[in-house]
């Protein structure tokens, strides 16, 4: 089990590269070698403290309270983006009249 959360971490910074690379393909903005591994190095940085700090949390948390702390962001993050998409639509029919 411990492998598979590594590989699946793996994956996912792997897949945080590929986002930003076909975005800028999309672009058709040009990256160069040296800032794709700062990105890469800047997600494994903060894979590795989150998941440093999340195992010393685990030590004095109990394990559901990771669950309700996960969910919470990730319905914030919701919130979040329908207001940002709702201002910004309000912006826009405020720009035409």
């Amino acid at each position: 089990m411990h492998m598979l959360t590594i590989f699946l971490f793996v994956i996912s910074t792997s897949f945080d590269n590929f986002i930003v690379a076909t975005a800028c393909g999309i672009k058709q903005l040009k990256i160069s070698f040296t800032d794709n591994l700062i990105f890469a190095l800047i997600s494994c940085v903060g894979t590795f403290l989150s998941m440093y700090f999340g195992k010393i949390a685990c030590n004095f948390l109990p394990s559901r309270f990771s669950v309700y702390i996960g969910s919470t962001i990730i319905i914030i993050i919701g919130f979040w983006t329908i207001y940002d998409t709702i201002k910004s639509e309000i912006l826009k029919k405020q720009e035409i009249y």
